[in-house]
């Protein structure tokens, strides 16, 4: 006789005990894959506090410091 059939709450229990595994190793795994992640710039952090919550503002902040970023990468 299977377990989970005689007990619904362990089959319960279970299922959510493989949610939270891998739950876990999908938050954590992004984590270890970049140890480097460059940071930010505080140019970036003004630009976002000036852009008012204004949609193209804020893409044209994203895209500066996806320039500046990349000119970093590039220069060392």
């Amino acid at each position: 006789m299977p377990l989970f059939k005689s007990c619904p709450a362990a089959k319960l229990h279970a299922l959510w005990a493989a949610a939270l595994l891998v739950a876990s190793s999908v938050l954590v795994a992004p984590a270890a894959a970049q140890p480097s992640a460059p940071q930010l710039s505080a140019s970036y952090a003004a630009c976002m506090d000036q852009s008012g919550g204004v949609t193209v503002e804020i893409h044209a902040c994203i895209s500066a410091e996806h320039a500046r970023q990349d000119q970093q990468s590039l220069d060392g």
